[in-house]
């Protein structure tokens, strides 16, 4: 489980940039750089009601289809912090893991 910082405020799961779904999926099969990362957990909040009841904001555990990442162990993300990027997200290409690094 990773520390995670999450840019993407407009994200349905977002609470003060903590993630407060408690398991995501990073997406990016092939990626050989961050940008063609993506977080694909990512929904969102426009129109929808937020609902953080029990956020901790500990960890998060992240499922990670980034073959090439350096910290992708058996599909699941080994780093102690994780950053995932978007500021200005509207759907989950315009996310990215910012912590993405290649082999």
């Amino acid at each position: 489980m990773a520390n995670l910082s999450c840019e993407a405020t407009n994200c349905l799961y977002n609470m003060d940039k903590k993630c407060s779904k408690g398991l995501i999926s990073v997406g990016g099969k092939s990626a050989h750089v961050v940008a063609e990362t993506s977080c694909e957990s990512f929904v969102d909040a426009k129109g929808s009601a937020k609902n953080n009841a029990g956020f901790e904001g500990k960890t998060t555990s992240i499922n990670c289809d980034a073959k090439n990442c350096t910290f992708n162990s058996c599909g699941k993300c080994s780093a102690s912090y994780v950053s995932i990027e978007g500021s200005q997200a509207k759907e989950s290409c315009d996310t990215a893991c910012g912590t993405f690094s290649t082999l």
